[in-house]
């Protein structure tokens, strides 16, 4: 009787954790392509390769926690269930689109490679967050093109959503994750980019976890936002909450494209723990020409007083691109005489962001009295980026996985390079063992 009662506990936490993953494979085993439809093919394989991956992860000792990885016409998109997940292999989630009408289109970057897409539902409420990601479809030649975006921000009152986006123009250069609209010659973001107010299109689906949801309410104190290219528009979303939270009775923050007031609306009580955070955000870009909603993040900084701000990493000419390094390999960081002409702004840091954020993230740490434990910090771009972000924070510096999030555009599986691991761990060891930073060394890091 002793061993029965000895073996009762493993048995009921393997009977739910076996519950809780084929419910799991129910909810994300049907089809992108038919979202209405359950397919019993694709939750068929969905459980069998999950049972397989489970099975495989006990015997090579691997974590056990669940990661998915989902595909549709060619798309791959990564959602982790966990923060260290062994990946299951499946077919893509259901959702229920809606028909939706195209409220606004228009760049956001100075070169117009970066744009905002505003859809307004037409059948339903929608309930998005910062950091959602929906599935949105548009028509080309009597196909539907979909896949997977990230919501900038939401309007529940207007039914709509704003993702931002890279338009893609070059249908012959293969991209990974869309190499199916390669074939057929066109990609989704240059029909996005084509689209006119009243045009029609679709959205629909809830995945991934919000920004702001992700983010304990105990003992953070300070968020820490580093992007790649576009990956910088849920932050910009992100903070607008964090403005809401921080401003709610000294008016609104209008966000990019007609004036839309982003405040409007009752103040969500369980975004109460935003309030007290302050907030830094690190976005990586190639030249001055590509950054995105410049303006309006400067207001933000302005509006703040003191509790946001913002700074622009460079790369330059002549150095590899943050959101390039999953095709191009090792990136090759730029000197100071290949960075363009910069106007007069403390807000410009030298080099991608492994390298120009960590001493600028010590030295504020350093400044404020603040332990690496009270930090969360989210990233958002190519997978290169995340990964050496990740690894550097979690595995070399030892800051707690609860305190690190992130999603990833594409890329999921590119290698972090070792030098840039080291370049964003070390600086923050070195904080994590003296408290303090030389102050030359935020010094330094800026452009004057």
């Amino acid at each position: 009787q002793g061993s029965i009662h000895s073996m009762a506990a493993p048995m009921r936490a393997w009977a739910g954790g076996v519950t809780a993953l084929l419910l799991c494979c129910l909810t994300y085993g049907a089809a992108f392509n038919q979202p209405s439809v359950l397919r019993n093919a694709g939750v068929s394989c969905g459980i069998r390769g999950a049972l397989k991956n489970l099975a495989a992860s006990r015997a090579t000792g691997a974590p056990r926690d669940c990661g998915i990885i989902w595909s549709a016409d060619g798309l791959k998109s990564t959602r982790l269930m966990a923060r260290r997940s062994f990946p299951i292999v499946m077919a893509a989630p259901m959702y229920t689109a809606q028909s939706a009408v195209v409220a606004e289109s228009c760049e956001v970057s100075g070169n117009g490679r970066s744009r905002l897409l505003r859809l307004e539902g037409l059948e339903h409420d929608v309930n998005y967050e910062p950091g959602h990601v929906l599935a949105i479809e548009v028509e080309w030649e009597g196909k539907v093109l979909k896949g997977p975006y990230t919501v900038t921000r939401a309007d529940t009152s207007r039914r709509s959503i704003d993702v931002i986006y890279r338009v893609i123009s070059d249908a012959s250069t293969p991209v990974a994750g869309d190499e199916k609209h390669a074939a057929i010659g066109v990609r989704k973001t240059t029909l996005f980019s084509k689209l006119a107010q009243g045009d029609r299109a679709a959205f629909g689906g809830s995945f991934h976890v919000p920004i702001a949801r992700g983010i304990s309410s105990k003992g953070v104190e300070h968020v820490v936002l580093v992007s790649s290219g576009v990956g910088v528009g849920p932050m910009i979303g992100f903070v607008e909450q964090c403005m809401q939270q921080w401003h709610s009775s000294q008016g609104s923050t209008d966000a990019p494209g007609s004036g839309r007031d982003a405040d409007k609306g009752d103040m969500e009580p369980d975004l109460a723990h935003l309030k007290s955070l302050r907030v830094t955000l690190f976005a990586g870009y190639r030249d001055v020409d590509d950054q995105v909603c410049r303006e309006l993040l400067d207001k933000y900084a302005k509006a703040s007083e003191g509790r946001f701000k913002w700074y622009s990493c460079l790369s330059g000419e002549g150095a590899t691109f943050d959101s390039e390094i999953a095709t191009k390999g090792t990136p090759t960081e730029s000197s100071s005489t290949s960075l363009p002409s910069l106007p007069d702004s403390g807000t410009y840091l030298r080099g991608r962001t492994t390298v120009s954020a960590p001493p600028r993230i010590a030295c504020m740490l350093a400044a404020a009295r603040l332990p690496l434990s009270s930090v969360h910090f989210h990233m958002i771009g190519n997978g290169g980026m995340v990964n050496e972000w990740r690894q550097a924070l979690v595995e070399e510096v030892g800051v707690s996985e609860e305190r690190v999030t992130t999603e990833t555009y594409f890329g999921h599986k590119t290698a972090p390079v070792t030098e840039a691991v080291h370049a964003i761990a070390s600086p923050l060891l070195q904080h994590h063992k003296d408290s303090k930073v030389p102050a030359s060394t935020l010094d330094t890091a800026a452009v004057d």
